[in-house]
């Protein structure tokens, strides 16, 4: 047998097996689930049986291991979950490592690895599901029907005017407003920014500002979303802290850079034309991609209307962006409670 094989396949039971100690002392301790830490402990331990049904032990040679350098495979982590997924994940990548190299020993094993990571896949559910009530307030966040505030859409866009649309949008549906002035001046973005702030409150819908972390701080937002060109998220985190930090993002590379930095959710498109991009610069399926590669949630954005939402929603995002097919209609009041009927439909299959 080839020594380099069998040190690899050691390497990655000690890296499953550590994975799954993690979960599993998080189901004892935090969860307090005892079928569910003894469904962690079983997978663990037939993981565990491989060094003697392959005698892997005795290749062994941790004082060339790159692995065990300080700066190797270092993490920080935001919240209890993140912290789980991230230990599954190790136990899932190590499984299918010790899957592909034991097809050069044992085919049969390899098989029986394939059936402990799709147990470790389902386990990972379920864990998600339970550790859910753990997480701090913004990451409960209901981002379904996140609404664009964006005054260029409005024909009259007075204050007054505002406070009637503001009010309907909370009454009606919406469960994130974010506003977004690209061209209005500081003093008046500041203005409307309070307006938003004031009746959101009231209403306890998170509030969101666009691009400017200063009226996000002036006003006590909630959070603020930021595109490529605007503050670092490292920056944002320290002057923002505790608050809710989006990023938009239209690759998988980028929305996986984006969480680890601390993102807190993710705006993925332009999805379709709309009245400010003619084409769409990010496909459903990269949407769908990036869903399944981030564990935060994941946002369609760009020209969403009622006509084409049933597609964003087809991808299992966690909630669609909409601006100007809501804020041009005739009856804002009702198309937003089409969009959120549009939304709750799909969830009572």
């Amino acid at each position: 047998m080839n020594t380099k094989t069998l040190q690899i396949i050691d390497a990655n039971i000690n890296r499953i097996t550590e994975g799954l100690r993690v979960v599993e002392e998080i189901a004892r301790f935090v969860i307090k689930d005892t079928a569910l830490t003894k469904q962690i402990k079983t997978e663990r331990h037939k993981i565990r049986k491989l060094n003697k049904r392959i005698k892997t032990l005795e290749y062994r040679d941790t004082s060339k291991d790159l692995g065990k350098n300080k700066d190797f495979d270092t993490y920080s982590y935001k919240n209890i979950l993140e912290l789980t997924n991230r230990n599954f994940k190790r136990a899932q990548e190590g499984c299918r490592v010790i899957e592909e190299f034991t097809k050069l020993l044992d085919t049969h094993l390899s098989s029986d690895i394939k059936a402990i990571r799709f147990k470790i896949y389902d386990i990972e559910k379920t864990m998600n599901i339970k550790l859910s009530k753990y997480l701090p307030a913004k990451n409960k966040t209901d981002f379904s029907l996140y609404v664009i505030l964006d005054k260029k859409y409005i024909k009259n866009n007075n204050l007054s005017s505002l406070t009637t649309i503001i009010t309907d949008l909370c009454k009606n549906g919406a469960t994130v407003i974010q506003l977004r002035e690209k061209s209005t001046e500081t003093k008046y973005f500041l203005e409307d920014a309070l307006l938003v702030r004031e009746i959101t409150r009231k209403f306890n819908i998170p509030f969101i500002v666009n691009d400017r972390l200063d009226i996000a701080l002036a006003v006590n937002a909630d959070g603020v979303h930021l595109g490529e060109t605007d503050i670092p998220i490292q920056y944002a985190k320290k002057l923002f802290p505790g608050k809710i930090i989006g990023i938009s993002s239209n690759t998988v590379e980028k929305a996986k850079n984006a969480e680890k930095a601390g993102a807190d959710y993710l705006g993925v498109g332009c999805l379709f034309p709309s009245k400010t991009v003619s084409k769409p610069i990010t496909s459903l399926n990269t949407l769908s991609k990036i869903k399944s590669a981030v564990h935060i949630p994941v946002l369609g954005i760009g020209g969403i209307t009622l006509n084409n939402i049933s597609k964003v929603l087809y991808t299992k995002a966690d909630g669609i962006c909409v601006a100007g097919d809501l804020f041009t209609s005739s009856n804002i009041k009702k198309r937003t409670q089409e969009f959120k009927s549009k939304i709750i439909a799909p969830k009572k299959k």
